[in-house]
């Protein structure tokens, strides 16, 4: 009995040791490896252990030998492949688009940006001339928040006071008054329209709305701009400005500029029932010379007085309703 014991047991710790060999339980350094923690969940009696032998060799047992599994598996693995080139791809597209998007939009903003300087500089000085203060700036290009690239949140803003007290406010309808749109708004028309050279430009009632004051300094300002001497390139000039409008103050400032014309539209039933009351000759003598006189000072700077004596003919004046008289 004794020696059968002693072979088991010499036979238990051979195949201990071939267990140990082949799945070792602790490593190198004496830890656990997570072979011991799975054995340990393993049953412990010997009819649990040969329900769990029996069941994986059910499970083999239905298994099917497919021979085209590794051609599959194969393809697949090229697959994975092609769509990992496929990515690296895009990932370098999108790279270089970004770069190039980058460059232009730097390029693109810093010419928007100096547009934007040029305007706000007039726009500011246009606006200091009215007592007033106002800025013209390019917003939500920074946000963080909007975004760089979310291009339909950028505009152009205008910035004003009318008030010595106070900070410079966004132009909108509910902080300024209609009077205060529309003197903003115009000033920003003119300092738009001092950046590029047009033929000629028309304005329909720009000074309807206005408080007398605002009216009077619109005008002077439309007059200084619109009359400026032509420069030495051909793109250089103010072009003719029309101003349509049907009443205009009297006395205004610029009235009097030579560069300037007035024409009245006569209508009504007292008016040229006989044209011969208008002298002609003389309108047209008069015109002609009051053209000479702006080619002399645009030459000379001087006018020839005695010309300008001259020319001052009568012209009668507009027939009153009141009263019916001819001119």
């Amino acid at each position: 009995i004794m020696h059968g014991m002693n072979q088991i047991r010499s036979e238990l710790r051979h195949l201990k040791e071939q267990a140990e060999q082949h799945a070792p339980l602790y490593d190198s350094s004496g830890q656990e490896l997570p072979l011991k923690e799975q054995l340990e969940e393993l049953p412990e009696s010997v009819e649990e252990v040969g329900a769990a032998i029996e069941e994986c060799r059910t499970k083999m047992q239905g298994m099917e030998n497919n021979p085209g599994v590794l051609q599959e598996y194969g393809r697949i693995l090229r697959d994975i492949e092609a769509a990992e080139a496929e990515r690296d791809k895009v990932a370098n597209g999108v790279s270089n688009n970004k770069t190039k998007l980058e460059r232009l939009l730097h390029t693109w903003k810093s010419k928007m940006e100096n547009t934007i300087k040029e305007v706000d500089s007039k726009f500011s000085k246009y606006m200091q001339d009215l007592n007033c203060a106002g800025e013209v700036v390019l917003s939500g290009s920074d946000n963080a928040e909007i975004g760089t690239y979310n291009f339909k949140n950028w505009g152009v803003e205008i910035r004003v006071r009318f008030r010595q007290a106070g900070t410079l406010q966004v132009l909108s309808a509910q902080r300024h008054s209609g009077g205060e749109r529309s003197v903003s708004t115009i000033m920003y028309m003119m300092a738009l329209q001092e950046l590029m050279s047009s033929p000629f430009r028309c304005v329909d009632e720009i000074n309807q709305g206005l408080d007398e004051r605002n009216e009077r300094l619109v005008f002077k300002r439309i007059v200084q701009n619109s009359t400026l001497a032509p420069g030495a390139v051909p793109n250089d000039h103010s072009g003719q400005y029309f101003l349509i409008t049907p009443k205009l103050l009297p006395n205004l400032e610029g009235m009097d500029n030579p560069r300037l014309t007035a024409l009245v539209v006569f209508n009504g039933p007292y008016n040229f029932k006989d044209c011969r009351d208008w002298n002609v000759p003389k309108l047209v003598e008069r015109a002609e010379s009051k053209k000479r006189s702006v080619e002399l000072e645009s030459a000379y700077g001087e006018t020839d007085e005695a010309e300008e004596e001259e020319s001052e003919v009568e012209v009668p004046a507009p027939r009153k309703k009141k009263n019916k008289s001819r001119p």
